[in-house]
């Protein structure tokens, strides 16, 4: 008598031999895993899916789902398709692109019908009136010589507005004004993240108004190569609320005038900063951060040469200063302190300086000791976290 193994039932739990078998036939290696109980669609970005549907490569009845818009799409046949489900969004989005956009045919949450102007897509936020409160526009890789954008703003003052930018976003402006002006409260600004580079001729500031201020949030700023080459008073300025701001390096071009700094802060507000690497031109006088109005500051982890750490324009204000260094080269000769002061003052605290540090001016008592007394004080007068 004879037994056919080939079809013997598979052992619980299976054998060492039964285990190889059922890897092989179901092309499995020893280190892949199987898992069940739930179905995740493929993924990809608009584009492959795209090229999948029209090199007839889809499975038909297989879902695959667009990660960039957001759709889920089940394939009929083999390059046929039909959605079955919309875009998820929590909010409102405009998409953006200074190359390939059309400010005529730019559509609401719609990627494949892009903007070619920031101007336009807010004002065609401002004719949508989007009952979200949520609203994030996204720029793709483009020079952007635009200011004012936000002009004729008038729905949007309880509408948090983020403005997200891909690797390659430049601001450039040739024209003076502010490019995005929200001094008068057109909305809640959330921020700027991506790190765009701001140079070429560059004459107008990126951000002035208020920051977030509400359940522990503040508002967020990422900036990347900085090439100032005009007079103009600050990249950002935070008129209230709280902020984090980080710049990769600036570069102040010979001639950029003496009162230039890359945040001004004023208006109570209170403001983190760091700058990795910040130069000055021919003209010393430059500060990466400047407060004023009873406003509370840290800078951190900031290199500076030939540049100002802080300016303190008023004795109400509080700085604190951590893990910064400063260089000034030798010759030409020159004297430029790390923190000045219009009026005398003592609220200032240094921690892990380091570098040629030049003195502060004659106006500014260092508190260096960064003690209890100091590190209580900091979580009183500065309720920011960071």
């Amino acid at each position: 008598m004879s037994i056919d193994l080939g079809n013997a039932p598979v052992g619980t739990p299976p054998t060492p031999t039964e285990q190889t078998q059922l890897r092989t036939s179901f092309g499995l290696g020893a280190a892949d895993t199987v898992e069940f109980g739930g179905f995740v669609p493929p993924t990809g970005t608009t584009a492959e899916i795209d090229t999948l549907f029209s090199g007839s490569l889809a499975v038909p009845d297989a879902i695959y789902f667009d990660r960039e818009e957001k759709k889920q799409w089940q394939a009929i046949t083999s390059s046929t398709r039909q959605l079955i489900s919309a875009p998820v969004s929590d909010g409102t989005c405009y998409y953006i692109d200074g190359r390939d956009g059309n400010d005529s045919t730019g559509a609401i949450n719609n990627q494949s019908l892009p903007f070619k102007t920031i101007t336009a897509a807010f004002g065609q936020f401002e004719v949508d009136a989007p009952t979200a409160n949520t609203i994030t526009f996204y720029l793709a890789p483009s020079l952007y010589d635009e200011v004012n954008v936000m002009a004729g703003l008038t729905i949007a003052a309880v509408k948090n507005v983020t403005i997200v930018c891909t690797a390659g976003v430049i601001f450039g402006s040739t024209s003076a004004g502010t490019i995005f002006d929200n001094s008068t409260g057109v909305c809640q600004f959330s921020g700027i993240l991506g790190s765009p580079a701001i140079f070429t001729t560059n004459i107008s500031p990126l951000y002035v108004g208020a920051a977030l201020d509400a359940d522990e949030d503040m508002s967020v700023f990422e900036v990347g190569s900085v090439k100032v080459s005009a007079a103009y008073d600050n990249l950002i300025g935070i008129t209230s609320g709280r902020a984090k701001i980080s710049v990769r390096a600036v570069n102040c071009a010979a001639g950029t005038q003496t009162g230039y700094s890359i945040v001004s802060a004023s208006g109570g507000s209170s403001v983190i900063v760091s700058a990795n690497s910040t130069t000055s031109g021919g003209v010393y006088g430059q500060t990466a951060l400047r407060l004023n109005g009873a406003s509370h500051g840290i800078i951190s982890d900031t290199t500076a040469n030939r540049f100002t750490w802080a300016k303190l324009v008023d004795a109400s204000s509080i700085l604190v200063v951590k893990s910064c260094s400063q260089s000034v080269p030798t010759f030409p000769p020159a004297t430029v302190n790390c923190i000045t002061a219009d009026v005398a003052t003592t609220n200032v605290f240094t921690q892990g300086t380091s570098g040629a540090v030049q003195g502060v001016d004659a106006n500014v008592t260092v508190d260096s000791t960064f003690g209890s007394l100091v590190v209580g004080a900091l979580a009183i007068n500065l309720p920011i976290r960071g």
